[in-house]
């Protein structure tokens, strides 16, 4: 089986994306609304990209949502990323991550930001193994999270 990332070029397919991993993602749970705002927020603002599995079909691994629009200060914003549960534990999510990572550098980014609950042990053990660091927490329990791409 060979992997394929693919950008997500159009809002339908945005949505699309956001509806299948809505339970998996808090911050469009048990609301419709937020998929309609995050996908045109994505569409006008941000990108998209899906890493696929593909054998006799192609098959929707995850995802990961992020801004690449700060060129001050160089720094991409991850707003989502997501693994289906079927894949999960696998490795995927490092490999999505690894590509974000080449293609913030290849657009000039200097820093990855995010932001994650303090619950999520999972989300925070992968970040912190892909090199993030904490550097500061909300008063709504989330941690936020950078990463230099400077080598």
């Amino acid at each position: 089986m060979k992997l394929k990332f693919s950008k997500i070029k159009h809002k339908s397919n945005i949505i699309q994306i956001l509806n299948k991993f809505e339970t998996s993602l808090s911050s469009l749970s048990n609301n419709k609304d937020n998929i309609y705002y995050y996908s045109e927020k994505f569409y006008k603002y941000g990108e998209v990209w899906g890493l696929y599995l593909q054998d006799s079909t192609l098959k929707l691994v995850g995802f990961v949502a992020f801004y690449a629009n700060d060129f001050n200060k160089k720094i991409v914003y991850i707003s989502m990323i997501a693994i289906d549960p079927t894949f999960r534990k696998l490795g995927y999510a490092t490999i999505l991550l690894e590509y974000l990572e080449k293609l913030c550098i290849k657009k000039d980014m200097k820093f990855m930001k995010l932001e994650v609950d303090v619950n999520n042990k999972v989300a925070l053990n992968l970040y912190k193994n892909f090199g993030f660091e904490i550097v500061n927490k909300s008063d709504n329990n989330k941690y936020y999270l950078i990463k230099s791409l400077l080598k």
